[in-house]
């Protein structure tokens, strides 16, 4: 770029010095609140899906059968590229009798070491002790459904199938963030639970945990495969969740888009004026010998430069705010264990954000010189 380009710009921006701040501040509003919204709306799709996800398998295989060597399925189901665990389990539905309540409930029956390392129970574990449960010396039950039967580590609970019934101390109690998990799983040891099933056929599956929940979709043939079973992904179980989910991810792209069709034709506008307003500056340098794409450039350059230095003031502000914002505690009753606000830098956005926005900026400002350049010099001129 020529020597007299750079003084050209800066003596343009200096000039309109009201007009260049307001095009920088704008810029940097539109990207810190896009990037704040952004991060807001990835930060509930993560904590949705994390407590989502906690107890649920991201592959639920169902059907599979009880002469299954467990050891080989296991070792087939981990040797596919992406599976992290797998845990086989049986389920009944039945109901949970404390002191004072009666609760519904879902029993699950589990090997609790591979439980564990495909749900990380001592993670969640919130009462008790790990080696009691892995012990078989009692139940896991969610701490809203222990609230409800008021029951404690160390307490007992009735818990009945549709062919047996039985009386089972509490050995611990965790808390996942899912309240209907946590209101009404009951986990147990698994020949605990075949012997509450009796005579009537327990459901038999595997939970699969696979690397990236959101490519789940991508693991479902690899597992039918091994298994020979129907395979069901975690969204088909929370399909109205998951709709919500992948609506507030369009609705992220489709408002980046228009916080950048807004933004320019904002500052096209202003730079219209601006064009308006040096009406014969840019006939002069026409007939000097100037030309139109070297006039047009000056203008995208002049926006370029605006564009950057607000997306740079827009991107450090919402990395900061962000971060705030993050730990700050939210306290809503109507929402079920809300902590903090659920914020998340956007960090796969903000690269081509910070990159699309002087683009846009120098695109808007290059559109209304090269309407006016293109005209004859002289006629430019004369209609002064």
């Amino acid at each position: 770029m020529g020597r007299w380009k750079v003084t050209l710009i800066a003596a343009q921006i200096r000039h309109y010095k009201r007009h260049s701040a307001g095009i920088t501040l704008a810029v940097a509003a539109g990207v810190f609140s896009l990037l704040l919204v952004l991060g807001l709306l990835l930060g509930l799709e993560e904590e949705m899906q994390d407590r989502l996800l906690r107890l649920t398998p991201h592959l639920r295989v169902e059907g599979v059968g009880a002469d299954a060597d467990e050891s080989e399925v296991q070792r087939q189901l981990q040797r596919i590229a992406g599976v992290e665990a797998a845990a086989p389990f049986v389920e009944l539905v039945g109901a949970a009798t404390g002191e004072h309540a009666l609760e519904p409930v879902w029993i699950r029956g589990v090997v609790w070491s591979w439980e564990d390392a495909a749900f990380d129970l001592q993670g969640i574990l919130q009462q008790g002790h790990w080696a009691d449960i892995q012990q078989d010396q009692g139940l896991l039950i969610g701490d809203q459904l222990a609230e409800q039967l008021r029951v404690g580590v160390g307490g007992v609970i009735d818990v009945t199938a549709a062919a047996d019934a039985g009386t089972f101390p509490v050995a611990g109690i965790f808390s996942s963030g899912h309240h209907a998990v946590d209101m009404s799983l009951v986990m147990m040891g698994r020949e605990a639970a075949l012997r509450l099933s009796g005579d009537v056929r327990p459901a038999r599956g595997w939970s699969v945990q696979v690397q990236e929940p959101r490519r789940v979709d991508d693991w479902i043939l690899p597992v039918q495969d091994v298994v020979n079973a129907w395979v069901r992904p975690w969204h088909q179980q929370y399909s109205s969740v998951y709709v919500i989910m992948q609506t507030a991810a369009a609705a992220g792209r489709w408002l980046s888009a228009a916080v950048l069709l807004g933004l320019g034709y904002g500052i096209g506008y202003g730079f219209y004026l601006r064009t308006l307003d040096r009406y014969r500056v840019i006939g002069v340098l026409r007939s000097l010998g100037i030309s139109m794409g070297q006039l047009v450039s000056i203008w995208a350059l002049q926006g370029l430069f605006l564009g950057a230095v607000g997306a740079a003031l827009g991107t450090i502000s919402a990395f900061f705010a962000s971060g705030y914002l993050a730990g700050l505690p939210l306290h809503v009753p109507e929402v079920y264990y809300t902590g903090n606000v659920p914020m998340q830098w956007p960090g796969a956005v903000w690269p081509w954000l910070t990159l699309a926005a002087p683009a846009v900026a120098a695109l808007a400002a290059a559109v209304p010189a090269w309407n006016i350049a293109r005209q004859e010099p002289g006629e430019v001129i004369k209609d002064e």
